[in-house]
């Protein structure tokens, strides 16, 4: 009876940890070659990099500077960002943020230190900034201090949509949650498997 308990209990136990462990990989973008990280965090799979794949229109390199391409990848319009991911990939839904999030341990900053590179989910995330560009006014924002992803999700305002974001915050606030951004900015895209 012993053994049998035991048996059980390590095959449960096994189970479990599959179900919740990481996974890390590789993807390779076959219209560039770019060579991408990825990491499965319990049901999902995601890019543990930020897209750099570079479209005709609607992507920008933080300060116009493209060696922070290598590092930070593009920053796109939200039009852009729903067509940029590589087939069998896809710009996530604030509902798939919200399980990543979950998957994690919830929002806030419980989030924000398992997402940041080094962090426990492998999700690595860097403050790449954002662009602002609001047809009066174009400026790039927050790098090493702000990350923001863009959700397929559309808000019910025609100009803002939902995003992803991780933010130092004020007094070193430090959180991870979702929230809207101007659907003509420039935010990172990071893609989940389909």
């Amino acid at each position: 009876m012993k053994t049998k308990t035991l048996l059980l209990t390590v095959a449960i136990f096994t189970i479990v940890l599959k179900m919740t462990a990481q996974e890390n990989g590789t993807f390779t973008d076959s219209r560039d070659g770019k060579v991408y990280k990825t990491v499965k965090i319990k049901t999902q799979t995601w890019m543990a990099e930020n897209l750099a794949y570079n479209t005709p229109i609607g992507c920008w390199a933080y300060d116009d500077n493209e060696s922070n391409v290598a590092t930070y990848g593009y920053l796109y319009t939200w039009e852009v960002a729903k067509l940029s991911c590589p087939a069998g990939w896809h710009l996530p839904t604030m509902e798939e943020y919200e399980t990543l999030l979950t998957n994690v341990g919830g929002s806030g900053k419980t989030a924000y230190k398992a997402l940041i590179k080094g962090g426990k989910s492998g999700f690595s995330v860097l403050f790449g900034g954002y662009l602002k560009n609001d047809g009066e006014y174009k400026g790039f924002f927050f790098m090493n201090r702000s990350a923001y992803f863009w959700c397929s999700t559309a808000s019910s305002d025609t100009n803002d949509t939902w995003s992803f974001y991780l933010d130092l915050g004020t007094f070193d606030k430090k959180e991870a949650n979702i929230y809207y951004s101007y659907r003509g900015g420039g935010l990172s895209v990071r893609c989940i498997k389909d």
